[in-house]
């Protein structure tokens, strides 16, 4: 509230340090928390359905606008063609991939941050793949051995950054991550960059797959040219429809769904009249 009083510029200056200071203060506290349950065997996880993609898109819009107040872009993709609907934890995932993600805005100065999500189904279950990729500083083959170790964090931080935080947060999400049957791991190239990958084990929802509105719906994407053709059979296939390829295009059947997609001039393809 009293950040959206009328206040100086210096009056502002000092209470959105107070404001950063606490929030600060709070993940301290949470990291600590949750460090001693673990080191406790007191942690527990809580399966129950839910939507990987969703949950993942959700920590990207809580941390965009912190990485494009440095001028970041932020990149969030998913394989259209994995499942996505699963049952385990997705509040500890969330945690995982929110750790990972603050870490990749906080060490990269310039260029690009990114999520991608894939998964690769066996029966029942899937091999779930979270990478979160930036163009940071970038962490050397010694340090990056140590990084998951508790209060531990790469010597290729800056002074100032080093003092955010704890150093429990990788170790944290390790663990957490061994508690669902799956691991965290890293690989870095100093002044490239690092890539931090989630991979987790989880049973798939066949049920929230056969309840989906769209589930087993057919539907076609034409005007594949334009910029969001490719967006739009992704979602569509997230959904649980099946998106014709170009042998269906010509098996005679109609589809029940059909979406256009607009050039660059906003005109739909002559194809979708034909309808």
């Amino acid at each position: 509230l009293l950040l959206e009083s009328d206040l100086s510029q210096d009056q502002r200056a000092g209470v959105e340090l107070i404001t950063q200071s606490g929030h600060a203060l709070v993940t301290i506290i949470n990291d600590i928390l949750d460090f001693s349950k673990l080191e406790a065997g007191k942690m527990t996880i809580r399966p129950e359905p839910f939507d990987l993609v969703e949950g993942v898109e959700e920590v990207a819009a809580l941390l965009v606008p912190t990485a494009a107040e440095k001028g970041l872009k932020c990149d969030f993709d998913f394989d259209p063609h994995a499942p996505r609907f699963f049952i385990g934890d997705m509040g500890r995932i969330r945690q995982i991939v929110t750790n990972l993600f603050g870490n990749a805005i906080k060490f990269t100065e310039k260029g690009t941050v990114s999520i991608l999500v894939s998964a690769v189904a066996d029966g029942a279950l899937a091999t779930v793949k979270v990478d979160v990729i930036d163009t940071g500083v970038g962490i050397s083959e010694r340090e990056l051995g140590q990084v998951f170790s508790p209060f531990e964090q790469a010597d290729s931080a800056d002074s100032a950054r080093l003092q955010e935080g704890t150093g429990l947060g990788l170790s944290i999400s390790r663990q957490l991550a061994s508690m669902m049957g799956g691991e965290v791991t890293a690989t870095s190239t100093i002044g490239e960059g690092s890539v931090f990958t989630v991979k987790l084990r989880l049973e798939i929802d066949e049920n929230a797959i056969s309840t989906h509105p769209l589930a087993g719906k057919r539907v076609r994407v034409i005007g594949a040219e334009a910029r969001q053709a490719p967006r739009a059979s992704q979602i569509c296939s997230l959904g649980g429809c099946v998106v014709d390829d170009e042998t269906a295009k010509h098996d005679g059947e109609p589809p029940d769904l059909v979406i256009a997609a607009l050039d660059e001039t906003g005109v739909a393809p002559a194809e979708a009249f034909e309808f």
